[in-house]
């Protein structure tokens, strides 16, 4: 049902990719859009300091980037939540508000290199893949109550 319903909402746009399903149940899906989403292409890997400087302003962007790039998720029972992209100014932004708030967790690092085979989309990465978590249990529940899912 649901693989129907993204090549009904994404076909007309672009190339729609599935991959294979694995032993989990689960399967990738992308589709890669051609210029009829082109506004969404003129970007800054940054955050404006108006922004960064009010907690409430910075919690609505943190908001709408963990919706559109974050993932719950648990490890051997744990919860935990990460955020991969390239956009490593936007994550260090993302990083010290964080931090400024007490969510402890590691400095956003590189996961994959430029270059290198993202076999999930059968393409090269264009740039380094950096990912900021959030491990411990404390800061995870702040993080969630900061940004008000």
């Amino acid at each position: 049902m649901q693989l129907k319903l993204f090549h009904e909402l994404f076909r007309g746009y672009g190339y729609v990719w599935e991959g294979k399903v694995r032993s989990s149940g689960r399967q990738d899906l992308a589709c890669n859009l051609n210029l009829t989403f082109d506004f969404l292409l003129p970007k800054q890997d940054r955050v404006e300091k108006w922004i960064f400087e009010n907690d409430g302003f910075m919690a609505a962007l943190v908001a709408g980037y963990v919706d559109a790039e974050g993932t719950f998720s648990f490890n051997k029972g744990d919860p935990q939540f990460s955020i991969d992209s390239c956009d490593r100014g936007i994550l260090r932004t993302i990083y010290k508000w964080l931090e400024r708030n007490k969510m402890k967790c590691p400095a956003p690092h590189i996961i994959r290199k430029k270059g290198s085979f993202n076999s999930g989309v059968d393409a090269f990465y264009s740039d380094d893949l950096w990912r900021l978590a959030v491990y411990r249990k404390q800061s995870l529940a702040n993080l969630i109550m900061a940004i008000k899912p």
